[in-house]
């Protein structure tokens, strides 16, 4: 099964390394690709879009994820999302992780969230998409976000709140 993680804090989170290789770990086929530059409030949007426009994506090494395929991309997670479904990553994949963010995703600004924004793009293409965030200094951090999403099944979209 191949899992696209990506996020709103951008590529340089310490998030994504600890999801990627505890995914890895479990035997997923793991690709990373997140913004550049974090996209914290965009929603689902997926930037501007302009006729010739041309997408900044380099490949990158993240240091706790070596081994696992990462991209930086000048754009927000909803953008990310819609790249891969139609292959710009290579193959598609069969599910979207988003996050884990650090900050809680629920409550007014839901709407505004990138990490659910990415989630929601999944959706819309029939792909689970698992939104996590953990509350900011949150007592068991990051890794207990990627020991849940190693340990939950892909058969639907989700929202998880660690706290």
């Amino acid at each position: 099964m191949r899992i696209l993680i990506t996020n709103d804090d951008g590529i340089d989170a310490p998030a994504l390394p600890v999801l990627a290789s505890r995914l890895a770990r479990e035997g997923y086929d793991v690709q990373i690709a997140a913004p550049l530059e974090g996209h914290s409030g965009c929603g689902a949007s997926i930037g501007k879009v302009t006729e010739g426009q041309i997408v900044s994506i380099s490949q990158v090494s993240l240091a706790g994820a070596e081994g696992i395929p990462a991209f930086a991309v000048d754009g927000p997670p909803a953008f990310i999302v819609l790249a891969a479904v139609q292959g710009v990553f290579g193959e598609r994949p069969d599910v979207v992780v988003t996050g884990p963010n650090s900050g809680l995703n629920l409550g007014p600004l839901t709407l505004h969230s990138g990490t659910l924004g990415a989630a929601v793009t999944a959706a819309s293409y029939r792909l689970p998409g698992i939104a996590l965030s953990t509350e900011k200094r949150a007592r068991f951090g990051f890794a207990t976000a990627a020991e849940f999403c190693a340990r939950s099944g892909w058969k639907s979209t989700g929202i998880f709140e660690l706290v």
